[in-house]
């Protein structure tokens, strides 16, 4: 996918384009979207820690049990008589006050740091009210977005910060949820909390995460985990969370720790630089753990991860002649543990598994399955055909389970009369608007900024430049480059919001410095 017109440092002229597709072939990288897959998805990460997405499992903390010391007091050190389900609920309820009372304090700084910021920079004195309230607002929104995307910063740093009523009430939540949480997994074994601290440690770089990771455990407890061997010297984040998953699945949850845990392990064997054996060892006990909660479990992202697999494996046959024999070696052994005759019979076993998957209504077989009837593939005579394309393709975009990208493309093939869509040409524009903000509202940023760019130039649309800004506004929070420098661009030539080179250029060096713009 190609992305924008730079926008020049010096904020010359900008032409805003619905961005297009520069290829529509397989690939496994965005498999990596299901990974570490939560044990409750109806919840954002319970954390105290803001997450630093990249990862780093090189850290270690050395403690004891006997070093371990409850830090509360009075009834609430007591072990509730709960059972583990209800102490883990009752750690989200807390975590939930906790992230409310956090976006409160957010959105006050947010409002705080944009009034410093225009005390000192702005020189627009001749707009009318009704313009200085919608800059004020359309600011403070930057702000925040900036805040949330340059934060790197721990609870003690943030405490710091916070008025004393408000810090105490804030570390009152974090700690019960904590806590409860706590309970949950090591005196309950409960799988759900068990799965949700571990993920937490995959999730950040903080040894603060593994110092707590026990704060309410003491040697006087009896556990239903085996606390002791998480206790072991110089054990990293990653090597404590296998363990985590490993315990969740004795526990009774065999599919959602099977899936993360056989993550964890073919990450480890594709990223790390080790002995070829041991890289062999950790993508063969990978595969047996996704076939495990594929076959056994029905799991539909073990089907589809391990599909895919199946399907590409050979394309991991390179001209690396070192890469390529560990590669082939490891066909073999997956062909003998599947017991199949060749690598045909496993591409076609793996073809099955993401037809299964989609039959789950995994939007991402679906959307595999769409590309793989659009291209066709000869050695599982399957010929290029556009009605299960678009058959498939509609499965990812309208099921109870949607791909953000299968949307994306649809609006795309829609606003350009492609493979059969946008044929209805009265309302094909606003169709593919409409989709286009739903692949954005789904976490596709390409779709904000692709809606955003149609209302802008009033492309087949009604021209609002106000609603276009908002548009890259979000695609910004959500991460893109390319919706920021259409912010920056908005601001620079006064387009959906007033004229403020100031701010284009505070944004550039904020959010853009290491961009070639």
């Amino acid at each position: 996918m190609s992305a924008m017109i730079g926008f020049p440092c010096n904020f010359g002229s900008k032409s805003y384009q619905v961005l297009r597709r520069s290829s529509l072939t397989l690939t496994r990288s965005s498999l990596l979207k299901y990974y570490h897959r939560s044990a409750f998805l109806e919840l954002e990460k319970y954390s105290s820690i803001f997450i630093d997405k990249k990862r780093h499992y090189g850290l270690a903390y050395t403690r004891s049990l006997s070093s371990l010391r409850h830090q509360s007091s009075g009834a609430a050190s007591q072990i509730p008589t709960l059972t583990g389900e209800e102490c883990y609920n009752l750690s989200l309820e807390y975590y939930k006050k906790h992230k409310e009372q956090q976006n409160q304090l957010e959105d006050k700084k947010s409002i705080d740091q944009f009034e410093a910021m225009i005390k000192m920079t702005s020189k627009n004195t001749n707009n009318d009210n009704q313009s200085k309230n919608i800059n004020r607002q359309a600011n403070i929104a930057v702000v925040q977005t900036i805040a949330k995307q340059t934060r790197e910063i721990n609870l003690d740093q943030k405490n710091g910060q916070e008025n004393k009523a408000k810090k105490d009430d804030h570390l009152n939540y974090v700690n019960k949820a904590n806590q409860y949480m706590q309970y949950a997994a090591f005196v309950h074994g409960y799988p759900k909390a068990l799965i949700q601290i571990a993920n937490e440690l995959l999730e950040t770089t903080s040894l603060n995460r593994q110092s707590t990771m026990f704060q309410y455990i003491n040697s006087s407890m009896e556990t239903t985990v085996d606390v002791e061997s998480l206790l072991q010297d110089r054990l990293t984040n990653t090597e404590i969370a296998k363990k985590l998953y490993r315990f969740a699945i004795d526990h009774g949850d065999n599919s959602v720790a099977l899936y993360n845990l056989a993550h964890i392990l073919w990450s480890e064997a594709n990223d790390a630089d080790e002995d070829e054996f041991i890289v062999r060892s950790k993508k063969l006990e990978s595969f047996q753990l996704f076939y495990q909660a594929a076959i056994d479990r029905n799991d539909m992202d073990a089907l589809y991860f391990l599909g895919v697999q199946y399907m590409t494996l050979l394309g991991t046959i390179t001209d690396d002649i070192e890469k390529s024999s560990q590669n082939e070696d490891l066909l073999l052994e997956i062909l003998k543990q599947t017991k199949l005759i060749s690598i045909t019979k496993l591409r076609q076993r793996g073809y099955e598994m993401i037809l299964q998957s989609s039959k789950l209504d995994h939007a991402g077989a679906s959307y595999y399955l769409s590309l793989l009837y659009r291209n066709g593939d000869i050695d599982l005579e399957i010929e290029p055909s556009m009605t299960k394309f678009r058959h498939y393709l509609n499965l990812a975009c309208d099921g109870d389970n949607v791909d953000a990208d299968a949307i994306y493309l649809r609006a795309h093939c829609i606003y350009h009369n492609e493979d059969g869509y946008g044929n209805d040409t009265s309302n094909r524009f606003k169709h593919a608007y409409n989709q286009f903000i739903r692949a954005g509202e789904e976490g596709n940023p390409d779709g904000y900024i692709s809606a955003g760019a149609m209302l802008h130039n009033g492309h087949q649309i009604p021209k609002d430049q106000r609603k276009a800004f908002e548009l890259y506004q979000h695609a910004a929070e959500m991460g893109s480059k390319e919706g920021w420098r259409n912010v920056v661009a908005c601001y620079a030539l006064g387009q959906g919001v007033p004229k403020c080179e100031e701010t284009a250029k505070h944004i550039t060096e904020t959010m853009l410095s290491d961009d070639n713009i």
